[in-house]
């Protein structure tokens, strides 16, 4: 009798566990592999499924099977996914404030001075950006800037001659950069590089040498503009429909927020590994990374010291109230980010610096 009593028992309270665990759906337009999702995503949300006692558990549905890069943000919003990989610019209509953050001034910078300062900018100095997230019913957790941006090439490029009238693929102020090369700007998604290149469509792309590997560009890229061209910004790695947030318990919330820093630091630090990688790669596949060529340093300054009116100019278009104020902060947060990240020796103390300036000052509570 008691052994029957103590099975059923058992039974009822691993009934009750199955009912009450939760798995939540993530959705990304990146393959699998993609540094940000087996470096950066997938350990953060290991550690949440660990800090729940399992009761949270997620389903990755990468590669664009679900979602796109262009259609993320209205699967998040509308419930098709849980959970998901967000580009601003890609639904500018939706964030208009936060998508202005593309066409902020361009510097030679790296991944962990634009990662820290694109979070600090956009968490606690744009209350527009919050305001319009809150609106979305998406409640965003964490962004990262990418490593820097290069030009690269399905041909030698030997001066500016070369680029009048080529197709090159650049966003926000990278769209301005290639016309400052001669160029025609083209605005395709991450997931077009390879076919673009490969038919002749697209003749260069302006991005990070990573996507050598990543999206196979390597089998397509014979040139590289060997200087650093800044970091794209923002994407929004980790956002969560707000009624799934606003569900969660305190304790389920704080099993999503502690993670937060690290998540960001092995976002930024794995970006950096993937790109070193991938130059390896490129140099073995026989692509020449060359110094810039006569006038191709000259355009990048002109773009970047002309990228502060530029941006102040369409942020009054678009309506953002004080857009000087926050290119002030945001040059402000340059300096600032700089200092931090030449005085970090590890990625431990980059992530006290992500946690102490940001996400421990954020108000995580319903959104």
């Amino acid at each position: 009798m008691f052994k029957t009593v103590a099975a059923f028992a058992i039974g009822m309270t691993a009934l009750i566990f199955t009912a009450s665990a939760e798995q939540l759906t993530y959705g990304t337009y990146f393959k699998a592999t993609h540094n940000i999702i087996k470096d950066g995503v997938k350990p953060y949300l290991d550690g949440v499924t660990k800090n729940t006692n399992g009761k949270i558990t997620f389903k990755y549905l990468t590669d664009g099977t679900v979602v796109g890069a262009t259609t993320a943000a209205k699967g998040v919003q509308q419930g098709l996914v849980d959970m998901g990989t967000v580009i601003p610019l890609y639904a500018s209509s939706t964030f208009p404030m936060t998508s202005l953050f593309s066409s902020l001034p361009l510097f030679q910078t790296d991944s962990l001075i634009e990662t820290g300062v694109i979070n600090e900018l956009f968490y606690l100095n744009c209350e527009e950006c919050q305001l319009e997230w809150s609106a979305s019913k998406i409640t965003p957790l964490a962004m990262y800037g990418s490593s820097p941006f290069y030009l690269q090439c399905s041909k030698e490029i030997k001066g500016l001659d070369d680029l009048k009238g080529k197709r090159i693929q650049g966003t926000g102020e990278y769209g301005a950069l290639a016309t400052a090369l001669g160029g025609l700007p083209m605005g395709l998604t991450a997931t077009e590089f390879y076919t673009g290149m490969s038919q002749g469509t697209l003749d260069c792309i302006i991005g990070t040498v990573a996507w050598l590997d990543t999206y196979g560009l390597k089998d397509v890229v014979k040139y590289v503009a060997d200087l650093p061209l800044g970091v794209f910004r923002p994407v929004s790695a980790m956002n969560m429909n707000a009624r799934k947030w606003n569900k969660l318990s305190k304790d389920e919330r704080k099993a999503f927020t502690d993670g937060l820093a690290k998540l960001v630091a092995d976002s930024a630090y794995g970006y950096i590994e993937e790109d070193q990688n991938a130059r390896k790669s490129g140099l073995a596949a026989g692509i020449k990374f060359a110094p810039p060529f006569e006038g191709f340093t000259r355009a990048f300054e002109k773009v970047g010291n002309e990228g502060g009116q530029r941006f102040v100019e369409l942020a009054k278009k678009k309506g953002m109230k004080e857009p000087q104020r926050l290119l002030g902060r945001y040059l402000e947060l340059e300096k600032q980010w700089r200092e931090i990240v030449a005085k970090t020796k590890s990625q431990a103390d980059y992530e006290v610096a992500l946690r102490d300036r940001i996400f421990s000052k954020v108000n995580w509570a319903e959104k």
